[in-house]
């Protein structure tokens, strides 16, 4: 399938003339010899559900006995992630003095942007769902 796509690459970019037909006769003598086959049915979670798991682990974690005070609420991080839209490294420099409460409203330091690293610091409205996730974590 992939040779197929190169030469078909090759023949559109190149004009290099291509001849189907012993593509398909090379295709049916690996699939004879087993050298190539059709790939085995997996069974795969959806990105939902593992994303359920993974918050649901981390939750856990947070109330055990392993959790401290002080420790990242690593559960309220990703689904805050999640709704807001943010960076890891730009959530991570989140700071309530950053936080404009009136307009529910986070100031992102050094935003990332293609053109300027430092000092592109933004205010960014927070949804209402990342919102309450923000109230709800320690200070």
């Amino acid at each position: 399938m992939y040779l197929r796509q190169v030469l078909s690459v090759a023949e559109d970019l190149l004009g290099c003339p291509v001849n189907y037909g012993e593509v398909d006769k090379a295709q049916r003598s690996l699939k004879k010899n087993g050298a190539i086959s059709k790939t085995a049915q997996r069974d795969r979670r959806s990105g939902v559900q593992v994303l359920s798991d993974i918050v649901e682990l981390a939750w856990r974690r947070r109330h055990s006995n392993y959790h401290r005070k002080g420790y990242i609420e690593l559960d309220k991080v990703i689904v805050f992630a999640m709704f807001s839209s943010r960076r890891l490294s730009e959530i991570c420099r989140i700071t309530r003095s950053d936080t404009d409460f009136e307009r529910q409203e986070v100031l992102i330091r050094d935003m990332k942007h293609r053109g300027q690293k430092k000092g592109n610091d933004i205010w960014c409205y927070v949804p209402d769902e990342a919102w309450k996730i923000m109230l709800s974590m320690e200070q």
